[in-house]
């Protein structure tokens, strides 16, 4: 793959290459891989702190009427 960049984000990436002793490639490709992570993360949302937040939403309780502060009829 490759991909154009403006003049002006070329000598961006460049400068920033040569500020943290690398290659803009290999800066591009850090960049990157650590901006599509984020958003996968932040798609498929928090991470849960536990066996009920995980299987939240498949499962729960049914009830006969006769639960704690259900009305009886």
């Amino acid at each position: 793959m490759s991909i154009e960049l403006t003049p002006d984000l070329e000598s961006a990436l460049a400068d920033a290459a040569r500020l943290q002793g690398t290659t803009p490639d290999l800066l591009a490709e850090a960049y990157l891989r650590e901006r599509l992570d984020t958003l996968r993360r932040e798609s498929s949302g928090p991470e849960p702190k536990n066996l009920a937040d995980f299987l939240a939403g498949y499962v729960g309780v049914l009830g006969d009427g006769d639960d704690v502060g259900e009305a009886n009829n």
